[in-house]
């Protein structure tokens, strides 16, 4: 969280963060200090030397600061009243809050841009009771340039089919001398691996850059669903010693056997708990396949420990969506149950389907929705479905999806496996041509720079 601190006079401190929309307006005035009643001419008047401050661009290791003068050329007292802040954070008591006329004061602004990156824009409002201005806006801008940057934050892998294998380049670059990435582990999730690049010293317009990046890749064998990872990497900081940060993995890996629609969702489940839902199941490949148990598997919790089961009653009807076949490959799958609440009114669990395919043994399908508790009566969000009987959700995503259902060969999927594997080769090495291209134009751009500074003398 970004903390500002303002002080008026020697000692009054005012603590802000977040982000201003623009400067907010006094509120309901308060009894005991209405300026009404006092002539204008005998009324406070607050004046600013200036209401904006520019830090330029700042590294994001330390704090900043700017001190903004005020005067009070009324010709009675002058108050502050409150000072506000856009993200409702503590703000200390002031300790001087009257200024006689005449007398000036001063406001002084810390922006602490940790965590932070880009243009940053604040506003704090000071309340007073000066009649003709009783909100003040002060605005503080910066441009925080990171001393580690990491370029995407997020690895997305999107859509993968299982038994392909794909990579993304994350690049991090480190503005001080002792920078280096030392080491990179997959610290959650599976079927991930990452590859640390070499630590490069680059000569960049904005001055000398030390570029690394982490290359990480999928498993072919990867399991079908939901990919979440994390990658922790380690590296020299500006004080010499290690630090950490990570970057999240996320990802579908889909398989042979394909789910329509990728989630059972519940919406706002009644009070009862019922529900009714269909999902579809079918063969991408053409081979196929049985259907031959179930069973709810819940997910675990941020501590490790697996979930309260939250569904009742459990029961799953499978038909054959081409009964005409001695060997189907399309089912539906009805599912009726009971929602109960387990820790909470939101209903987050799996559903197994166990197949008699060695290679998919198990079919993965999420369950999600909320349980409207006795007593409750808040509606369901707009667009969000609600709990129904019979077998109608999601039949238009499923029939335009059935429609579009390619079935694909072995023979053909096993060439499309091998011609993703040599894709994969060459986006890799593309994404390192890319990256050593970007430093030659960078070290060029810095030479330029070096070159233009001389021929003027190197002045500033």
């Amino acid at each position: 969280m970004r903390r500002m601190v303002m002080t008026a006079g020697a000692a009054a401190v005012l603590f802000a963060s977040g982000m201003a929309v623009g400067v907010q307006q006094a509120g309901p005035e308060r009894p005991g200090v209405s300026e009404e009643a006092r002539p204008a001419s005998e009324a406070p008047r607050i004046a600013f030397d200036r209401f904006e401050h520019n830090f330029g661009r700042i590294s994001d290791d330390r704090n900043v600061r700017t001190t903004f003068s005020f005067t009070n050329r009324g010709e009675s007292p002058l108050k502050i009243l409150d000072t506000r802040t856009t993200c409702g954070c503590a703000v200390p008591e002031l300790s001087k809050t009257e200024y006689a006329p005449g007398e000036s004061g001063e406001i002084t602004v810390i922006f602490n841009p940790n965590n932070r990156r880009g243009a940053q824009d604040r506003h704090v409002t000071i309340m007073t009771n000066d009649p003709v201005s009783p909100s003040i806006g002060l605005r503080v801008q910066a441009d925080v340039q990171p001393l580690i940057e990491i370029e995407p934050m997020l690895a997305q892998f999107g859509e993968v089919r299982r038994g392909n294998s794909s990579a993304v380049l994350i690049e991090l670059a480190g503005r001080y001398e002792e920078f280096e990435v030392t080491h990179a582990t997959v610290t959650r999730g599976e079927g991930v691996s990452v590859e640390v690049m070499p630590t490069e010293e680059v000569d960049e317009e904005s001055g000398i850059v030390r570029r690394s990046g982490l290359m990480i890749s999928l498993d072919e064998e990867q399991n079908i669903g939901r990919l979440f990872a994390q990658v922790t990497v380690r590296m020299v900081g500006p004080d010499g010693q290690l630090t950490l940060r990570s970057v999240n993995v996320t990802g579908e890996i889909t398989g042979d056997l394909r789910l329509v629609p990728g989630r059972l969702n519940l919406g706002m489940v009644g009070a009862d708990g019922r529900f009714t839902r269909q999902v579809r199941v079918m063969s991408n490949d053409g081979k196929p396949f049985k259907i031959v148990g179930h069973e709810e598997r819940p997910l675990p919790g941020l501590d490790g420990n697996i979930r309260p089961a939250q569904l009742d009653g459990l029961k799953v009807e499978i038909v054959a969506l081409d009964e005409e076949e001695e060997y189907p490959t399309r089912f539906s799958v009805i599912v009726r149950g009971r929602a109960i609440e387990a820790g909470g009114p939101v209903v987050n669990t799996r559903l197994v389907l166990k197949t008699d395919r060695e290679d998919e043994p198990e079919v993965i399908v999420p369950i999600s929705g909320r349980l409207q508790t006795a007593g409750s009566a808040n509606p369901p969000r707009p667009g969000e479905p609600v709990a129904q009987s019979g077998t109608d959700a999601d039949a238009g995503a499923v029939a335009e999806t059935l429609e579009n259902t390619r079935v694909i060969d072995p023979e053909v999927a096993q060439r499309e496996r091998e011609a993703r594997r040599a894709e994969l080769q060459a986006q890799r090495e593309q994404l390192l041509a890319e990256r050593r291209e970007r430093q030659r134009q960078n070290s060029g751009n810095g030479s330029n720079q070096d070159d233009g500074s001389k021929k003027d003398g190197g002045k500033d």
